[in-house]
């Protein structure tokens, strides 16, 4: 399983794309924005890739507790994702 993590793009959609175009020749299974101009993915996405991530910190969505973080399970490994390390859950077996 190959994942692509992303973070703090802050609208420089230019290099972004570099990233999403390299993502998607890797063959990731997914992209993984951990904010700061988390939407920035919705300039470039052109359906090669899935992606999901959440706010940071400079984000209107980072004070709703339930975007704050998020948990991706594969198979017995559980992945917590977030900006900031306080956010994660407590159980995951990776934490980015």
């Amino acid at each position: 399983m190959k994942l692509g993590i992303v973070s703090d793009s802050h609208g420089d959609i230019k290099e972004l794309s570099k990233v999403y175009d390299f993502m998607c020749s890797e063959k990731v299974i997914a992209l993984v924005h951990l904010g700061d101009n988390l939407f920035d993915m919705n300039k470039i996405k052109n359906g090669k890739l899935n992606h999901f991530g959440v706010p940071g910190t400079r984000e209107n969505g980072y004070y709703d507790i339930d975007k704050r973080c998020i948990c991706f399970k594969e198979n017995d490994l559980m992945l917590s994702f977030s900006h900031v390390k306080a956010d994660h859950y407590k159980n995951a077996d990776i934490i980015l």
